[in-house]
């Protein structure tokens, strides 16, 4: 069994395409409707996919009330944060270093999904 993808279920499809290609460098992989009111596109970097999905037959989620979070390796967490922070992003927890030296930040998608930044 390999892992295929995280799926990013949002109400807001082409502000979440744009925020996880122009801020996070994500290409789109495929786009397409399978069928109306339902969007769906991949996205993919450095051999990770992520799925995006807008179903209105689906309530949304709340996704700032879950546990679950995308978390990202960066080589300059200062610049990462500095980058986010100016470009509106939401962010939950500006950097810090932890034990062991690993430095960290937390951020939300425009769906409120965590976000972890970590340089190691």
């Amino acid at each position: 069994m390999k892992f295929g993808y995280t799926t990013v279920g949002t109400e807001r499809f082409q502000t979440t395409l744009d925020f996880y290609q122009n801020l996070l460098g994500f290409s789109i992989l495929k786009k397409y409707s399978p069928e109306t009111d339902v969007e769906i596109a991949y996205l993919g970097k450095d051999g990770h996919k992520i799925e995006v999905i807008r179903n209105k037959m689906f309530p949304a989620v709340d996704n700032s009330r879950s546990a679950v979070s995308l978390s990202f390796t960066v080589d300059d967490i200062n610049k990462s944060f500095e980058e986010l922070k100016s470009a509106g992003v939401d962010i939950m927890m500006e950097p810090v270093t932890a034990a062991g030296g690993l430095r960290l930040f937390y951020a939300r998608d425009p769906n409120g999904v965590r976000l972890g930044f970590i340089q190691e």
